[in-house]
């Protein structure tokens, strides 16, 4: 599940795995939030392109001003 809020995208819910057998449950979670949203911004918002995703990721970490882009994504 997510949502488009200030024109980027937020993951609400991971997709996961979830196997329930009386009492005993197992669920197995595929991802994090923040793997979401930016395949969500790579995807929805700039047509599978990851070059120009990057380019235009406005997420910056308050305490370092960097941004928050995952340079592992698309490899």
């Amino acid at each position: 599940m997510w949502k488009d809020k200030f024109d980027s995208p937020r993951c609400e819910l991971e997709p996961y795995y979830k196997f329930e057998w009386l009492w005993f449950g197992f669920r197995a979670q595929q991802g994090t939030d923040d793997e979401w949203c930016q395949w969500l911004w790579v995807y929805e918002y700039n047509d599978g392109d990851v070059e120009k995703a990057k380019n235009n990721w406005g997420w910056i970490d308050y305490n370092t001003k960097k941004s928050t882009w995952n340079d592992g994504y698309g490899k």
